[in-house]
């Protein structure tokens, strides 16, 4: 099962046809990916930690106070817009989610809840769970493409086909998320797919 941003994610390829992802048929776990840079696809390695980026720093913030931070301090940000796996792992994630917003932060405004709760899942509840929650590097089955370009100023390749590659191997991700961020690639993605652009009302 695949969890994932409608609005700015795109297909290049079959997530479900990766060795990884096909694994986790057999496996009660949920795959997550990191924000960071793509390790060995020619972009650094320089990420922001979730306290560096105020947006994350404060979905924390919301939830779970300031007293949260000393426990996430130098971790990296997970995103919680693509989450797949075994589909009784991804439901009970997604429950998870929820379960800790209802109970911690029915106050809290809810835009980007959702991603803190993830992170405090993965840097700091140590319940036990009845599934395995793994984390991967960004680009291993999808590319959050606004923290490689945007954060660090280095332009993504897209090569003769306007697919989005890795800068080394010359493959293309299989889910490009956030492209959206990044005005060219937006503007190619769109181009693309005339249907991106339709209005709501204009859809019967």
């Amino acid at each position: 099962m695949l969890s994932c941003d409608v609005r700015d994610t795109v297909f290049q390829g079959n997530v479900f046809a990766l060795p990884p992802v096909l694994a986790l048929t057999h496996s009660l776990t949920a795959m997550v990916a990191e924000e960071s840079p793509p390790p060995n696809a020619g972009y650094g390695n320089a990420s922001l930690t979730i306290l560096e980026q105020p947006a994350n720093k404060g979905w924390l913030k919301d939830c779970f106070g300031e007293q949260v931070w000393p426990a996430v301090a130098g971790k990296p940000i997970v995103c919680s817009g693509h989450m797949v796996g075994h589909p009784l792992a991804v439901q009970q994630l997604a429950g998870d989610i929820v379960e800790t917003f209802q109970g911690r932060c029915p106050g809290a405004p809810q835009h980007g809840l959702d991603q803190g709760i993830l992170n405090w899942l993965v840097h700091v509840d140590a319940r036990p769970r009845d599934y395995l929650l793994q984390v991967v590097p960004n680009g291993h089955f999808v590319l959050h493409a606004h923290v490689t370009a945007a954060e660090l100023h280095q332009p993504l390749v897209v090569n003769g086909v306007y697919e989005v590659v890795n800068n080394i191997t010359g493959q293309p991700y299989p889910a490009v998320h956030q492209y959206d961020r990044l005005g060219t690639l937006k503007t190619i993605i769109r181009g693309m797919y005339p249907l991106a652009n339709v209005t709501r009302q204009h859809i019967h």
